[in-house]
């Protein structure tokens, strides 16, 4: 299960449903940008949860709890490269299991 909580089937759900709130919409768009960044700068394809994972860790790299996303798609691959420990995007994700030497 992914740690950005209860929204683990993010692709299937229904942003018609009463209960969603434009802030959680723009939440979604949202990991829909940083999805489509990393697929157009960097090749990789992620689903919606591990791009919760990545954005999030970088937020909290910088101790932040959830940062803004930058208004150029591209800006959001160079900032997340950015991060002091960066080694590659599977290490960002929660259920990474790290190899053995």
């Amino acid at each position: 299960m992914s740690r950005i909580g209860n929204y683990i089937s993010l692709e299937f759900l229904n942003l018609s449903h009463p209960c969603v709130d434009e802030y959680y919409i723009d939440y979604i768009f949202g990991l829909r940008r940083v999805q489509k960044a990393l697929f157009e700068f960097r090749g990789k394809f992620f689903t919606l949860d591990q791009c919760g994972d990545i954005w999030q860790s970088y937020s909290w790299s910088l101790s932040a709890s959830w940062l803004f996303l930058p208004d150029n798609n591209e800006d959001i691959v160079k900032q997340i490269e950015s991060m002091y420990d960066f080694t590659n995007y599977e290490e960002l994700l929660f259920d990474y299991k790290h190899p053995l030497p």
